[in-house]
């Protein structure tokens, strides 16, 4: 490469040229120098910035040598594909209302659902409520066979004493 042929670019340059990221420009200028289609020069000072020499005609022709092709026109693009885009349409109109089909289903179980867990939690808190009052009962009832059990007692004391003669007692 003669210096006329030449172009010399950092690397913001080179990727705002490209349309691309500073990352991307770094990556891609690496690549090229791979291939040795590129020249990267580093500066004196590690802080010195990083300059990259290609051809001149690099830039204008990369669309070419990648093999893409330029971009179509509006009016090309809307001749050659406003069937395709009717048929699209058909079919996105067609899913968009199965969608909404399954969501106003779901929306109605969901609905179902909340009220089946309302009814629930409300016989479960009904359920507790008995549960406690007859928990209470039950205790209050083990205290009165424990205080009934102490008055037998008691009460079989004083009929054992009653059956002992009276010279005994």
């Amino acid at each position: 490469m003669t210096d006329s042929d030449t172009i010399r670019l950092t690397y913001a340059e080179l990727a705002e040229r490209l349309g691309i990221k500073v990352h991307a420009a770094r990556m891609k200028a690496k690549r090229a120098a791979d291939r040795g289609l590129w020249r990267i020069v580093p500066g004196n000072h590690p802080n010195d910035r990083v300059v990259v020499e290609l051809p001149a005609d690099a830039l204008t022709t990369r669309a070419r040598a990648e093999g893409h092709s330029p971009p179509e026109q509006p009016r090309e693009r809307e001749a050659g594909h406003a069937s395709e885009r009717a048929e699209n349409s058909d079919t996105a109109r067609d899913a968009i209302a199965a969608l909404n089909t399954a969501l106003v289903a779901a929306q109605a179980q969901v609905t179902s659902l909340t009220y089946r867990l309302i009814s629930e939690a409300e016989s479960r808190r009904r359920d507790f409520g008995l549960l406690a009052a007859t928990e209470a009962r039950e205790m209050a009832l083990e205290g009165e066979v424990v205080r009934l059990s102490a008055e037998a007692q008691k009460l079989a004391a004083q009929l054992e004493r009653a059956r002992l003669p009276w010279w005994r007692r």
